[in-house]
């Protein structure tokens, strides 16, 4: 990862620090149904306040900006996404399962989560620049996800070794890829079509030698 960006992505940390405590989540839920409803340009800081039935003086104590909690709105999603992932392969025992079952799920989940389509069907030129420019802390929390992962996979013996985070950022960022531009020329319809894309491309990248390390 680039000093950059782990620069933004430990900005990002800090400025969703308190995701956990009950007055954060509480406004982050709020904003959250606020842009789905009325999307990013529409939803005004006021309207985050009184739909978490708060005052906007304590929306703007936590979230200065109106950008910082669009920013922590979306990793948050991006939380929830990845611990998703976690608690669906934490069961399976073979990497080939892990890697297809995970593909799949987060194909589908990405392309049907209600903020991204309400988003896509509103204001695309907004999203786009969220997933683009201002993508870097989302990426950075996929790689570290996704090097957890590996790391873990080679401490079983499922992996050989090999540095974990240059790859799992390619994959981070294949992700996010395929999240912007759907359409190609690979075949992922399907269940089927995207379990065999995991097996064929995904799977070989993590079944590197130790000698192409």
């Amino acid at each position: 990862m680039s000093a950059t960006l782990a620069a933004r992505f430990a900005k990002a940390l800090a400025d969703t620090a308190g995701s956990n405590d009950e007055l954060t989540a509480r406004i982050l839920e709020a904003a959250l149904e606020q842009f789905q409803l009325a999307g990013l340009r529409r939803s005004s800081m006021e309207d985050v306040a009184k739909r978490a039935g708060l005052s906007r003086i304590t929306i703007y104590r936590r979230f200065p900006q109106k950008d910082r909690l669009v920013e922590a709105v979306l990793l948050r999603e991006c939380r929830r996404l990845v611990d998703d992932v976690g608690a669906l392969i934490k069961p399976l025992r073979s990497i080939e399962e892990r890697v297809e079952e995970s593909f799949v799920f987060l194909l589908r989940r990405i392309h049907s989560h209600p903020l991204a389509t309400r988003l896509l069907a509103l204001e695309p030129e907004d999203l786009v620049l969220y997933m683009t420019i201002k993508a870097g802390p989302a990426i950075a929390l996929g790689t570290e996800f996704i090097a957890g992962l590996i790391r873990n996979a080679q401490r079983e013996g499922s992996l050989p070794p090999y540095e974990a985070r240059n790859v799992a950022e390619v994959l981070a960022r294949m992700a996010h890829s395929l999240f912007l531009t759907p359409q190609g020329g690979t075949p992922l319809a399907t269940d089927r079509q995207a379990r065999a894309f995991a097996r064929g491309t995904i799977l070989p990248i993590l079944l590197r030698s130790a000698a192409d390390a």
